[in-house]
């Protein structure tokens, strides 16, 4: 938190629901560490907690899985976050639970309403990119498919299929082949310009609010512009997004 903010628990950063999941889906916990993780996550908000007043009204009404297990904070919804949430139980296969329901409906909104493209960043605080929303949509549904997807699937090939690829950079054509390739459909050409690295400085996977934490409506016009966003990159990262798609590419060509 620097010299002056780290005086102040406010500023402390949480644990998360989104790295807890992450870490349990790819290390080989116990059934009982994994089944600790899912009750932590269930238990931390009462259902009658009201929902983070940067979320948009549409969604307020849904109690998705929250992102943060902080003290003071009001839950706040991420569908990049929720997307691994989602993905972790269903990787251990556990009794579906309203929240599972609420949050499929939260995704299912995001996809309908098309606020991955007009508002990524109050859908999804933490990633806050259109492309990166439908990577971890898409991770779901092709790494755990479930007959409760089914819907979210069909709505994202078609989401997949209009997405306007001309404008896009390296990096999101790269996420958006990727994309496609999980889905099993055609993936449009990726040629690797001169300075093709170079492309991994221009692109953030991951983007923090500073402001998120202030429930305060006043405080949302600031919260959403790009002046107060920490944007993260992460050249490994990104080498291994690269891989994940030549292997995914490999995998569809090879087949007889």
């Amino acid at each position: 938190g620097g010299w002056l903010l780290h005086r102040w628990d406010r500023f402390a950063i949480p644990d998360d629901t989104d790295d807890s999941c992450l870490v349990h889906l790819t290390n080989n916990f116990s059934e009982q560490q994994s089944l600790w993780l899912k009750k932590k996550i269930e238990g931390h908000y009462p259902r009658d907690r009201e929902p983070s007043s940067l979320t948009p009204p549409e969604y307020r009404h849904l109690r998705a899985y929250p992102t943060f297990f902080g003290k003071q904070l009001a839950p706040e919804m991420d569908a990049c976050v929720i997307s691994n949430v989602l993905a972790f139980m269903r990787s251990r296969d556990y009794p579906w639970s309203q929240y599972d329901k609420d949050s499929l409906e939260f995704l299912q909104l995001v996809l309908n309403r098309k606020d991955y493209l007009l508002r990524p960043f109050e859908i999804s605080p933490n990633y806050n990119h259109p492309l990166v929303i439908l990577y971890h949509l898409t991770r779901l549904v092709s790494r755990f498919p479930h007959p409760q997807h089914r819907q979210l699937a069909e709505n994202l090939k078609m989401h997949l299929h209009q997405y306007d690829h001309q404008h896009a950079n390296f990096m999101e054509l790269l996420l958006l082949n990727t994309c496609l390739l999980r889905m099993e459909l055609e993936p449009h050409e990726l040629l690797l310009p001169e300075d093709w690295p170079g492309q991994f400085n221009r692109f953030y996977f991951f983007q923090a609010g500073m402001l998120t934490a202030f429930q305060k409506v006043h405080w949302r016009k600031c919260t959403v512009h790009p002046f107060f966003h920490l944007k993260y990159r992460c050249e490994a990262f990104y080498w291994t997004l690269l891989l994940e798609y030549q292997v995914l590419s490999q995998r569809r060509y090879s087949k007889p």
